[in-house]
């Protein structure tokens, strides 16, 4: 049987398993940094003027990101962004970008299997459900 170097099969499985691990390792880091970039903004003097304000301001991140994915984007202008919010619509986009990666590869995991881990009904769903403003990944439970 032919390998691809680390223990998959003639399907090439040890590729994909590689893969996913790596964009499960972008996931987890876009999180973290997700989490790191709100902890930032929601940072204020703990009244309730700076968590209105933080809140309007990750909307309006949220709305960005939108935009540039092909969504409504709330009417987001696109501009006047501070450098810590463009790089919270960074992480946002990389964190999509990583989310649709690992599908795409549990996706081909399952079909060298033989397995549907994501079968069409729910990759048309999950598909929906991304293209609603405001979110940024989707998966099927236990895959």
């Amino acid at each position: 049987r032919k390998t691809d170097g680390d223990g998959g099969g003639a399907d090439g499985g040890g590729g994909t398993w590689s893969a996913l691990a790596a964009a499960n390792g972008r996931i987890e880091t876009q999180l973290l940094l997700l989490q790191q970039l709100l902890d930032i903004a929601d940072r204020g003097d703990g009244g309730d003027d700076a968590t209105s304000t933080a809140t309007a301001t990750f909307a309006r991140c949220v709305a960005e990101y939108d935009r540039r994915r092909g969504g409504s984007g709330g009417g987001a202008s696109g501009g006047d962004f501070s450098e810590k919010q463009l790089q919270l619509i960074d992480a946002m986009t990389a964190t999509a970008a990583a989310f649709a990666e690992a599908r795409v590869l549990l996706r081909k995991m399952g079909d060298a299997a033989g397995v549907p881990i994501e079968p069409r009904e729910q990759t048309e769903l999950c598909d929906a459900t991304v293209a609603i403003d405001g979110v940024l990944a989707a998966g099927v439970p236990g895959a």
